[in-house]
């Protein structure tokens, strides 16, 4: 009986040291003085980073402990020119005290980010923080790369712009290249937090609701992306760069720079005024308009995404009981603007990506597939939460000679080269999750029990 307890008292304690904890942020203006605090939810092994610029004497006076050894804030806050931020690992718990008054304390804007102890030892796995101009480069097949933003030194005047703000420009991959946008920190949301990805893909479908296909675009044009959120995570493979700056350019009546491109609008704030986005037009062809919508509109407000042509327009509402999740909208008449408003000017959080293509060039129809097939889970072209173009028939597309458009049928992707008659397989993109188990001695120890007994 003895021998059973040892054994029992022995698995108990395996799994509560194999238990894994969350990523954390913790708000700097959280902790006060006269207190010293015990940080519980932070795993041993975990890298911690600070996002603050805040004033040089107020971090002065916020020390942390991990591994027995003290820490100034003002140390760790320090920021490469290529945007890598110095880090400590967790050893042993987190004691944070501050010698702040109450003022400063309210004053401050930072944060503390703490990772899992997987993540500090995956080589594919960064952490950038945002207090200048940053040129940025990502590699790996595939790697998850942190934001974090910091306050902005001079808050602009505009009663929606987000204190912390990323602008992202000059975004540069090859077409076999993926990169994702995604909200959130990794490791506490699902996957459906995506908010901008190229290659873009949706899905057509015919009159009876059944996936004929999915069509996948890549732009190698990109607007500028004003990201208004205190941290965010790209999920990305190959080679992909772009720059990063802390600061904020008024965006509300803006004109796209191509007639082929993609771009975001971001209400990260919970305030929101109308925006507008002009498209190019292509005097000559066609063209093909869509968006990747993800909305949480606040309990007195009702957002609007409006596509606007010469004759027709569409639009999508939204509001606090019937909100939307990385719903895409493909649109097949001429639009002139995307109309992005709100009935309160305390909109909530929302995520529109949009695109605009022009499609000149041979007209090319989409190859259907099997009546009622499916896409396998885990594949990109799913990342939708069900039809979100309008039942009809199967949409016909066109692009320009050089351009690349992708088709999947019931899992397989062909890349099809405008103009050219040669066509080459390639492999949907994936995203995979690594899910650590705490009780990888399960079986080890309840074997042992039964031989025991």
């Amino acid at each position: 009986m003895r021998a059973c307890s040892i054994l029992v008292f022995l698995f108990s304690a395996t799994i509560v040291s194999n238990v894994a904890a969350d990523p954390v942020v913790l708000i700097l203006k959280d902790y006060t003085n006269g207190t010293n605090y015990q940080v519980n939810n932070v795993e041993e092994g975990g890298s911690l980073y600070v996002a603050s610029n805040d004033a040089v004497a107020s971090l002065n006076n916020i020390q942390l402990v991990t591994g027995g050894k003290p820490y100034l804030l003002s140390d760790l806050a320090a920021v490469q020119p290529d945007g890598i931020p110095q880090k400590i690992t967790i050893s042993g718990g987190l004691t944070i005290t501050t010698t702040n008054t109450d003022s400063a304390t309210n004053a401050l804007t930072g944060y503390l980010y703490v990772t899992t102890a997987q993540q500090a030892q995956d080589p594919s796995f960064g952490v950038y923080v945002i207090t200048g101009t940053h040129n940025i480069v990502l590699s790996g097949a595939q790697a998850t790369t942190v934001i974090l933003n910091t306050e902005l030194v001079t808050p602009p005047d505009d009663v929606d712009r987000s204190e912390k703000t990323t602008y992202v420009s000059d975004l540069k991959m090859d077409i076999d290249k993926t990169v994702i946008f995604q909200w959130g920190i990794p490791g506490k949301q699902a996957t459906n937090n995506q908010f901008f990805r190229n290659p873009f893909n949706y899905n057509n479908y015919d009159s009876n609701g059944n996936l004929l296909n999915t069509t996948q675009l890549f732009f190698d044009h990109v607007e500028p992306l004003q990201i208004g959120l205190d941290y965010w995570y790209i999920s990305s493979s190959g080679s992909v760069s772009m720059t990063m700056k802390n600061t904020y350019v008024p965006n509300h009546n803006y004109t796209t720079t191509a007639v082929s491109t993609t771009g975001l609008v971001v209400s990260g704030t919970f305030l929101f005024n109308q925006h507008t986005v002009n498209f190019q037009q292509d005097p000559v062809n066609t063209q093909t308009f869509g968006s990747l919508i993800s909305a949480y509109p606040s309990p007195r407000a009702t957002v609007s995404f409006v596509f606007n042509g010469s004759d027709e327009n569409s639009v999508q509402n939204y509001d606090i009981q019937n909100n939307a999740t990385q719903l895409v909208k493909v649109v097949k008449f001429s639009a002139q603007t995307l109309t992005v408003s709100s009935s309160d000017v305390s909109a909530g959080t929302f995520y529109c990506q949009y695109f605009s293509n022009s499609n000149a060039g041979t007209p090319m129809t989409t190859t259907v597939a099997t009546s009622g097939a499916t896409v396998p889970q885990g594949s990109t072209v799913t990342a939708g939460t069900g039809p979100t173009q309008a039942a009809g028939s199967t949409l016909t597309t066109a692009f320009p000679p050089g351009s690349t458009v992708s088709t999947v049928n019931a899992g397989t992707v062909t890349t099809v080269t405008a103009g050219s008659p040669t066509t080459s397989s390639a492999t949907v993109a994936t995203t995979t999750s690594v899910v650590r188990s705490p009780f990888s001695f399960f079986s080890f120890f309840v074997v042992l029990t039964l031989l025991i007994l």
